[in-house]
């Protein structure tokens, strides 16, 4: 079965949950709502862009949709969905961390590379954001796809200090975790709850959408 979480920003609606039909690159999508109306939308998906038409049957209406955010549930990387399992060696005191480790806080887990030019360009508001919110109620943690970790120091003494947690795998996309969590691009990256839910998505954490994504989700 496929989902599709629809972000309505100018009425104030989040995370609006449809049935989803495909067939091709056509996508029917179905909820209903609180005046128990049918809501209708057809639309076609391009380089996972989706545009289309709405209709309600108890008016009628067409308009442009929302920003949608397509997601296949053939894989457990999904909003709304428990992250999978994952186990990260930290860089400088050799612990090992893992899904459970950060139960109670929210999480950013972030994907980078220092030869990545969309992350390095990210990093500032990466850092905006550890400035906002505590560490007793955020932590962060950055994955590099770096060679070593020499890579890594270098750019943080040199670029961005980035003073919270990091790992390192070298293996890149080769990497059985980094397979199973869904990250085949940089950047990549996923806000977990204190519940251990996946709440936001890398299309939502994008250097220009990341602060207001974190305003929105931690209160």
């Amino acid at each position: 079965m496929l989902k599709a979480i629809a972000d309505l920003p100018n009425s104030g609606k989040y995370t609006i949950e449809y049935e989803v039909k495909l067939r091709g690159n056509v996508i029917e999508m179905n909820r209903i709502n609180e005046q128990n109306s049918l809501i209708q939308f057809t639309g076609t998906i391009s380089d996972n862009i989706i545009s289309g038409d709405y209709k309600r049957t108890d008016q009628g209406f067409n308009g442009k949709p929302g920003i949608f955010q397509l997601m296949k549930s053939t894989g457990s990387v999904a909003k709304w969905n428990p992250v999978p399992n994952f186990q990260f060696t930290l860089i400088g005191d050799e612990k090992i961390i893992n899904t459970k480790s950060f139960l109670g806080k929210y999480l950013l887990l972030d994907f980078w590379a220092s030869w990545c030019q969309p992350c390095r360009e990210k990093r500032p508001k990466v850092e905006e954001v550890r400035k906002l919110f505590s560490q007793d109620k955020l932590e962060i943690l950055s994955i590099s796809l770096d060679k070593t970790i020499g890579d890594i120091e270098k750019f943080r003494r040199e670029q961005h200090p980035m003073e919270w947690n990091h790992s390192l795998i070298p293996e890149r996309f080769e990497s059985a975790v980094l397979k199973n969590l869904s990250v085949n691009t940089l950047p990549t990256a996923y806000l977990i709850d204190q519940y251990g839910r996946i709440v936001a998505i890398s299309d939502e954490l994008t250097k220009d959408k990341i602060i207001e994504t974190f305003k929105r989700i931690i209160k």
